[in-house]
């Protein structure tokens, strides 16, 4: 019972985070939410490219452990994984964004096209100007 109380727990906590709203430092108006989205993800997939590598080489390492020794490296795997988690939960989605200062975007604001494709959503200012 009590497993389920926490995993219940876990849940409600990530269906309460997917609710907050995308902020910066400086103003911007909601249409322009996904151009603030794109530039924290833009400049965070630069700013972390080179760990990429390391980390891609650590997963192996310790997949083929946990294969190999089971479950006696089962906690290393664990405590990876989680930090990593926790890295990339905080590290993809706050940035300081030469238009927008200190902003943080919730998700990606990716629309499918026809043709199966996910591509940036489109916003439009009040004067119907496309962004």
């Amino acid at each position: 019972m009590k497993e389920r109380t926490e995993t219940l727990l876990i849940l409600v906590v990530l269906l309460i985070c997917s609710f907050f709203p995308v902020f910066a430092a400086s103003p911007f108006s909601q249409q322009d939410s996904s151009l603030v989205i794109k530039e924290v993800l833009m400049k965070t997939s630069v700013a972390y490219l080179w760990l990429s590598p390391i980390v891609h080489v650590v997963t192996v390492v310790l997949l083929v452990a946990l294969y190999l020794y089971g479950s006696r490296v089962g906690r290393i795997v664990d405590v990876f994984f989680a930090i990593l988690f926790l890295f990339i939960a905080f590290s993809n989605h706050i940035a300081v964004t030469d238009t927008y200062g200190l902003a943080r975007a919730r998700e990606s604001n990716t629309v499918s096209t026809s043709r199966g494709r996910q591509v940036m959503a489109k916003s439009t200012d009040r004067t119907g100007e496309e962004h």
